[in-house]
């Protein structure tokens, strides 16, 4: 991209996006090119039980497969994903293009899962008081652990087959 280039909108076609920061964004319709690293920590800011890397949360998305966009900076192939069931298209060096209101769903999404993943309600109902306090003390972080591992294993990319 020269100097005098301006990158056009993945959305609107032909709006030029304004640089803000890392981010490149479309005031038009409010879509943008996030970079992976602040994505990354927007995410995680939300969920800090969860520190895990953006690749890692990227699962495959072949609903968007078939649309093949190219990076509005690069003009290379983006590959397409869903980060807990959003669907972004993603560019190696650049970062997420994100539609309008992307980021905010997928921010909030995680912070509901890890707000239910470590709500503090009584655990042992059925149980006289007293006992239900001891064992909910004692089990309480190994509930934790596993309701973060389930959260994990459902929206991390299914594991890669392995060569024979």
């Amino acid at each position: 991209m020269f100097r005098d280039d301006h990158p056009l909108c993945l959305q609107c076609k032909d709006a030029a996006l304004d640089k803000r920061g890392a981010r490149w964004l479309c005031t038009a319709c409010g879509s943008s090119l996030v970079p992976a690293n602040e994505l990354q920590d927007a995410l995680n800011e939300v969920s800090p039980d969860d520190w895990r890397e953006l690749e890692q949360r990227l699962c495959p998305s072949p609903r968007l497969a078939k649309r093949k966009l190219m990076c509005p900076l690069c003009k290379t192939l983006m590959e397409s994903y869903a980060i807990i069931d959003v669907e972004i298209e993603v560019c190696a060096a650049h970062g997420a293009w994100l539609h309008r209101n992307d980021e905010m769903r997928m921010v909030l999404r995680n912070e509901a899962m890890f707000t239910a993943r470590n709500s503090r309600t009584p655990r042992g109902a059925l149980v006289p008081l007293g006992i239900g306090i001891i064992f909910g003390a004692l089990l309480s972080p190994w509930l934790d652990k596993r309701r973060l591992r389930k959260d994990i294993e459902r929206t991390s990319p299914p594991p890669k087959p392995k060569s024979k």
